[in-house]
């Protein structure tokens, strides 16, 4: 039986009456010899006590660094005189862990220890419940935390479709620029551009050249204005065309 501090847990109590302690201790002493009856008396407390002892091994190797203490184990004098164990006890620790999440493994090991023997008792399986219960409710406040959690985390804004977002190749939209202008008294003030696109390579080239044309045309039209004031011909004048 598993006996936990807490909880515990212990091997079935076997069934037997008590001999006669007197008879037995003359018999002993004696070196008589059992009747019949009395040899398969002893038998049965050679079983029992096998049976016992291991059902109490297993508890504590499962238990690990849960055990706490024995086995104990309760003994009755068989007509041979001597001492066989008829029932016994682990203690292990069942207290819940510091965590929800060390509260799962632990109740997990103590289940483990609790139905480790080929032949759990009603106490085994009660102390397993229990491990069980404990486990469950563990459990469902890690799943309530992480819904408090979730609520909690900043959301990120979803992007609203409308005459100021365009979308890009990838179908991602994009919002439009409003550019700063400077008033004449230094102020700023915004001017929404909902006419912004997002270009394609071809389109952004094109849009590159008419610029420097313009830029060239412009210069030309500058040179032309100085060439107009020279009073004489200047045949090696070089003009951005």
């Amino acid at each position: 039986m598993i006996s936990a501090t807490d909880t515990s847990t212990t091997s079935r109590p076997i069934g037997f009456e008590n001999s006669n302690a007197s008879g037995v201790e003359r018999r002993a002493a004696d070196g008589g010899k059992l009747s019949d009856s009395e040899q398969r008396r002893v038998d049965e407390l050679k079983q029992a006590d096998t049976r016992v002892k291991r059902h109490e091994e297993a508890h504590k190797a499962a238990a690990g660094p849960l055990f706490r203490g024995g086995p104990n184990y309760t003994y009755e004098t068989g007509p041979d005189g001597k001492r066989y164990a008829v029932a016994g006890s682990v203690q292990i620790d069942s207290s819940p862990g510091r965590t929800p999440e060390e509260t799962v493994q632990k109740a997990q090991a103590i289940r483990r220890a609790a139905l480790a023997p080929a032949d759990p008792s009603s106490t085994d399986r009660a102390v397993a419940a229990k491990a069980t219960r404990m486990e469950a409710a563990a459990r469902q406040a890690i799943a309530d935390e992480n819904l408090r959690a979730a609520s909690e985390s900043p959301r990120a804004e979803p992007i609203e479709s409308g005459s100021d977002s365009e979308p890009t190749e990838g179908g991602q939209a994009t919002r439009s620029i409003e550019p700063v202008e400077a008033q004449p008294n230094g102020e700023t003030s915004s001017r929404s551009s909902s006419s912004l696109q997002v270009m394609s390579p071809g389109d952004l080239g094109a849009e590159i050249w008419a610029i420097v044309s313009d830029l060239a045309k412009a210069e030309s039209l500058r040179q032309d204005r100085l060439a107009s004031n020279i009073p004489f011909a200047a045949a090696n004048l070089d003009l951005l065309a």
